[in-house]
């Protein structure tokens, strides 16, 4: 790992030697500071303090994180590992090689948790599109007398005569739909 962000406590800014010999910089930032500022600088942040410190200074980060972050605790709070987007966890008891490994499993798991963000934000929009879709084919059926097949003909049909997302067709046919029954 070439750049680190190392966030210390209020009482203890040490960074230990196994620290210092897994990469190549570190930066030091303030914890009143935001991740947002330091996303391109850096390829970790290291968050070292007690639980409470760790929860405070999350309620002030960016939500979801824009780095992997990484907790260094003692012994007894290792136990205590908060599911606060915290990607992983260091400890001095740690060896070099335990030491490395867990940062490159901190950063596995941030990424693996981008990607299932994505996955999700992705299977959101289908699930609005087929809402709005269905809505409309519905609408159609109504109006237009057609079985569900057709209806769907008529709303891809339209979407590409007018070069547009079948689901922005869909919202025009449900809000004008509504719209009209409203009045009535």
């Amino acid at each position: 790992m070439k750049k680190l962000l190392w966030v210390p406590s209020e009482c203890d800014a040490f960074i230990p030697d196994a620290v210092k010999h897994s990469v190549q910089r570190i930066h030091i930032l303030d914890p009143s500071d935001s991740l947002h500022s330091w996303q391109h600088a850096a390829e970790m942040c290291i968050f070292q303090g007690n639980l409470n410190e760790l929860l405070n200074w999350l309620q002030e980060q960016p939500c979801p994180s824009p780095l992997p972050i990484c907790w260094w605790c003692d012994e007894y709070e290792s136990n205590r590992l908060p599911d606060l987007y915290v990607h992983g966890m260091l400890t001095s008891e740690m060896s070099l090689n335990h030491l490395r490994f867990s940062m490159q499993m901190t950063r596995e798991n941030f990424f693996r948790e981008q990607q299932l963000r994505t996955e999700r934000d992705e299977l959101m929009y289908k699930f609005q599109e087929r809402k709005w879709v269905d809505q409309a084919k519905g609408i159609l059926i109504e109006l237009k007398n057609c079985s569900e097949s057709e209806a769907y003909q008529l709303l891809r049909k339209q979407a590409m005569n007018e070069r547009k997302k079948m689901m922005d067709i869909a919202k025009s046919i449900v809000n004008a739909y509504e719209l009209i029954h409203k009045q009535s």
